[in-house]
């Protein structure tokens, strides 16, 4: 018998520690999944006759075969390559036909490394196995589905495959555990899927690290080399030149269709070689209508490339970039250019798929390709440097650095088309800068001259918003309204929703609450249908059915897609924190629980910088809400300070600040400016109908004598289901509705909103309740103690300073008068003390 190497991690698979009973089992996996170390474990247990025979490619050949059987099964004939040379194939048949016959018991027959044998010398083999007392097992990389199809059809073949011999997750968990602790979970992860179930791999990585070996990266490099030598030896170098020249070809894509191997490689006998390729199991697997590199043989000779023959890699990666973009492949193409990062085929590239990929949202591959760019390149060509002011005010949401950007840009060799889509790009920077008419005007004349849907999709899109903004919300739904068909036609899906959810927020600014939620489930079914759901979709759409549910009224929905929300792993924007702690400062309060916290983290919130007018508002609305209900008189004098009157106003968020005002002064008994009414009126004219209503509404309010209004108009934003106005003003003016019932009784959904209203009203005792402005401990101020409780936060100085809008030197007073009546040393006792007081007053007051 041969020499064969026992590996001492090896086990039997399971349902394999015995041999088959079968006459011929064939063991069929690529090298290092334990073939040999089976077929041995079998041999020693086998009693009788055995023969082990190790075919090298040097034996393929008849003439060198036949000497390899004839001395490795102790036959008696005398026979040198030099006197069979030019010997036939049939005369070297009928000669070990009669060496055969030496053979008079049942014997076992080994034969290792058959894949080393190819037709010639194979007829030698065949007539081995024809032989009544051998039975054999045969250790191979492929099927050799010619020589074995007789015995397969008779039932007389067992095949054992690479799935029986790879190593199963328990005993990979096995082998894991036994390892010294120097592998953490990420490395282990990337092992497994890049290793997959191949044992010799695993066993090579066992032994390095239990012989002591550190885990470094200089090892880790080492391990790969020998890894990427062991395979290209055993696996590649018996290949034809042929197979070889194809795997090289098509080593760069982790898969590819027929048609692009055939683009790479236009021979007629691709598809056999390919299959060829297949039966190894080690280098290719199928899948659906692809060929599929597997990933470890992959990685591995990509490795072995790049070390002993780089340029070779580099000319295989440059062609199959070429061939993948010549069959329009975008997203594999742009892996082989990140791979090559390669300024030139970058650029080839993005002049190809770049607006595919804007249009589509693919903003991080954009991202990579364009930073192999430099500046310069960027910017001489037009279309990248479009592309690349799009990317950073969409992608990075940065508009000042866009802004910036756009500036920099020569454009004076730039034909018209190219100057419509900078003004395009400019009004959308602009209407981020809340520039609403300067972004219509720039949006109405970049329509004038764009052409392709995808770029008047988006001079459509900043239209509608600016006009939206503007008040005229009319015209802005309408705009909406084309701007949706056109993106599903372009199949613009991302586009189509973004529309869809707009179009709701246009609805809400109509009171219109059954075509807003009609419009915002449209978006989620689209976002769902074709997988939109990333971090921006669905931060947008969460926030408008969030909206919506709360301006309804509808607290459980509200809570549940606030939960939802929160689940998410993904690290969330500032823009989402926002919201966010605005809806739950609101939920907070109409659910009756304490939510001095919140308030608290908003005003912080808001005494910095944050330029969004539209979630300012939505913020302050919430404060002022919370202030009222708890009857915090000093909260409603500091929200004031935020406040301002414009007296001509220019777009929506001029028209909000305002209705903020005038509902401060009627919450705080203070004289209405004289022109609410005029106001209104304007904005009724723009199309603005909820804002008109709010204005007028808290008119009617602000006179006794104006109930019957007041009801009336209730009445009808309750019988769209619109509740928010009434609770923002909470139970201190739920005397003033109390005649809906009477008034509206033959009208079922007015009745119901208003008994969801009263419902949620009648949480305001508990709210008082947990209301507590003054300290636990009487020898503190209010203020003092509130100075503390930032403390006790971690706040610092001036933090604190702004949220109680008081000036530094204030705030350290307060500080020097606690640490002096509470005999506390340092700023560490502080924050403990106030830990201990916040826990007594609320053991006290619950």
């Amino acid at each position: 018998m041969d020499q064969v190497h026992q590996d001492s991690l090896w086990q039997p698979p399971k349902g394999l520690d015995k041999k088959p009973k079968e006459r011929l089992v064939v063991l069929q996996a690529p090298t290092g999944y334990g073939k040999t170390c089976l077929a041995q474990h079998w041999y020693q247990q086998h009693t009788g006759d055995k023969f082990w025979l190790t075919l090298q490619p040097e034996q393929n050949s008849p003439v060198a075969l036949f000497c390899k059987l004839v001395e490795t099964l102790d036959l008696t004939g005398d026979y040198s390559a030099e006197e069979l040379s030019g010997v036939s194939v049939d005369r070297l048949l009928t000669l070990l036909q009669n060496q055969l016959k030496q053979l008079k018991k049942p014997t076992l027959l080994v034969i290792d490394n058959l894949h080393h044998i190819d037709k010639h010398a194979i007829e030698l083999i065949k007539l081995l196995l024809e032989h009544p007392l051998l039975t054999s097992v045969i250790a191979s990389h492929h099927h050799h589905s010619e020589l074995l199809a007789a015995y397969e059809m008779s039932g007389q073949v067992r095949w054992i495959t690479r799935l029986s011999l790879e190593l199963k997750d328990k005993q990979l968990q096995q082998l894991l555990a036994d390892l010294p602790n120097q592998l953490n979970p990420e490395q282990i992860a990337q092992y497994q899927t890049a290793l997959q179930g191949w044992p010799a791999p695993w066993r090579m990585l066992h032994r390095r690290l239990t012989a002591g070996d550190q885990l470094t990266p200089e090892s880790l490099t080492l391990l790969g080399i020998n890894l990427a030598d062991y395979l290209v030896q055993e696996n590649i170098e018996p290949l034809s030149h042929d197979l070889k020249e194809l795997l090289l070809g098509l080593i760069s894509l982790p898969e590819f269709k027929l048609e692009t191997a055939y683009s790479l490689f236009p021979r007629t006998e691709l598809q056999y070689q390919l299959n060829a390729l297949l039966q190894q199991q080690l280098f290719l697997y199928k899948q659906a209508d692809r060929f599929c590199f597997v990933p470890f043989f992959r990685q591995t000779y990509k490795h072995y490339l790049a070390k002993h023959s780089p340029e070779r890699l580099t000319l295989s990666l440059h062609a199959a970039c070429r061939a993948l973009m010549k069959e329009s492949d975008r997203k594999m193409s742009a892996q082989i250019v990140r791979e090559l990062n390669s300024p030139v085929m970058a650029q080839e590239w993005l002049l190809k798929f770049g607006w595919d990929a804007f249009h589509h949202a693919r903003y991080s591959e954009l991202s990579d390709l364009l930073s192999l760019l430099s500046e310069r390149q960027r910017k001489n060509n037009p279309e990248i440097a479009l592309l690349q002011g799009w990317l950073i005010l969409e992608g990075e949401k940065d508009s000042g650095a866009s802004n910036q950007w756009q500036k920099q840009l020569d454009t004076l060799t730039w034909q018209p088309l190219q100057l419509a889509r900078l003004t395009a790009l400019q009004a959308e920077t602009v209407y981020q800068f809340d520039l609403l008419e300067e972004a219509l005007s720039l949006s109405e004349q970049a329509l004038q001259d764009l052409t392709s849907p995808h770029d008047l999709m988006s001079a459509m899109f900043t239209r509608a918003m600016s006009l939206m903004w503007l008040g005229d919300i009319g015209s802005a739904h309408k705009q909406l309204r084309d701007v949706a068909p056109l993106a599903i036609t372009e199949r613009q899906f991302h586009i189509a929703l973004a529309a869809s959810i707009r179009q709701s927020n246009a609805a809400m600014l109509k009171a219109d609450m059954a075509s807003a939620n009609r419009f915002a489930e449209q978006a989620d079914t689209l976002a769902t249908q074709h997988n939109l759901i990333d971090d921006f979709t669905f931060d947008a759409i969460v926030r408008t059915r969030l909206e919506l549910a709360i301006r309804q009224g509808q607290l459980a929905d509200a809570r549940n897609l606030l939960a939802s929300a929160n689940k998410t792993q993904k690290p969330r924007g500032d823009y989402w924190l926002f919201a966010n702690q605005t809806w739950a400062l609101v939920l907070a309060v109409l659910q009756g629980e304490p939510c001095q916290d919140l308030i608290e983290k908003m005003e912080q919130r808001l005494s910095q910088d944050f330029t969004c007018r539209r979630w300012r508002f939505r913020a302050h609305s919430a404060l002022q809400m919370a202030y009222h209900w708890q009857g915090d008189t000093e909260g409603l004098a500091r929200l004031k300070k935020w406040l301002s009157w414009h007296k001509q106003p220019v777009d929506l968020h001029d028209g909000y600040d305002n209705l903020l005002f005038v509902r401060h002064c009627l919450l705080s008994n203070h004289q209405l400016p004289g022109s609410v009414e005029s106001q209104a009126s304007y904005w009724q004219q723009k199309g603005a109908t909820l804002l008109a209503q709010q204005l007028t509404w808290m008119v009617q309010l602000s006179k006794p004598e104006n109930d019957k209004t007041c009801c009336a108009q209730l009445g009808q934003w309750l019988k769209g289901g619109y509740l928010w106005d009434a609770l923002v003003l909470g139970p201190s003016y739920a005397n003033r509705w109390q005649k809906i019932p009477s008034d509206f009784a033959a009208t079922p959904s007015v009745l119901d909103a208003f008994s969801r209203l009263n419902s949620l009203l009648s949480q305001v005792p508990a709210i008082k309740v947990a209301k507590t402005l003054s300290s636990p401990d009487p020898r503190l101020t209010k203020k003092e103690w509130r100075v503390l409780q930032g403390i006790g936060k971690g706040y610092s100085n001036d933090q604190i300073a702004a949220q109680m809008h008081v000036a530094l030197s204030t705030v350290k007073s307060h500080i020097n008068h606690i640490y002096n009546k509470l005999d506390l040393n340092n700023r560490a006792e502080a924050k403990a003390e106030a830990v201990r007081l916040s826990r007594q007053q609320s053991a006290s007051t619950y």
